[in-house]
């Protein structure tokens, strides 16, 4: 029976024996030597997480060689994950990246939600000891029409039933869990946009 996304995730995450874990969507499509990058990187640095760049697959003007490394600790990896650092962006989503498996160990994707990545990364950037991001475009995103993000980017007045059932309530949850581990910036930065994103659809 298929039990959706999350459901699917977290079966594979259970099952999973080896020392890493990555995701693709089903749509996409990653360059050849993503993992390799990202595992060299990833030992290289005794990181957590290893992030490569990532681009859309009409785009033409990508990264082919590998550019800037930065490491960050927990607080920064945090930070840079909710207000980015004016040059790159690391988005919530699971796709562009390799995590150790033992990071992720006992973290799930809440079952039968969309944008389910929200509190899920806020909580395993949380658990990193040190993230590294690499400035090399290697996940290839399709731009798909009738996808999740597309179908609820409406105009005012345009409210997705998706957007009231799982995603407001996941931005509150991540908001919770922020004030709970004291980045009450952080929380406020969430709140501020949790407030903005319902001031556009309602």
């Amino acid at each position: 029976k298929n039990q959706g996304q999350a459901a699917a995730r977290n079966n594979a995450v259970k099952l999973a024996t080896g020392d890493f874990i990555a995701f693709v969507d089903s749509d996409d499509y990653i360059e050849p030597d993503m993992y390799e990058v990202l595992v060299e990187n990833i030992e290289m640095y005794q990181a957590d997480i290893a992030i490569a760049k990532w681009h859309y697959d009409d785009c033409n003007a990508k990264t082919v060689q590998e550019g800037e490394k930065i490491c960050f600790d927990k607080e920064q990896g945090l930070n840079f994950l909710i207000k980015g650092n004016g040059t790159y962006t690391i988005t919530m989503s699971v796709w562009d990246r390799l995590y150790r498996r033992k990071l992720i160990n006992g973290i799930y994707f809440p079952k039968g939600k969309c944008y389910e990545d929200i509190v899920w990364s806020t909580k395993v950037f949380w658990r990193a000891e040190k993230i590294v991001y690499v400035d090399k475009a290697l996940y290839v995103y399709r731009k798909r029409q009738g996808s999740i993000t597309q179908s609820d980017q409406g105009s005012r007045g345009a409210i997705s039933p998706r957007l009231v059932s799982d995603r407001i309530p996941l931005l509150e949850e991540q908001v919770t869990y922020l004030k709970s581990i004291e980045r009450l910036e952080l929380a406020e930065e969430c709140q501020f946009r949790l407030y903005e994103l319902m001031l556009v659809y309602y």
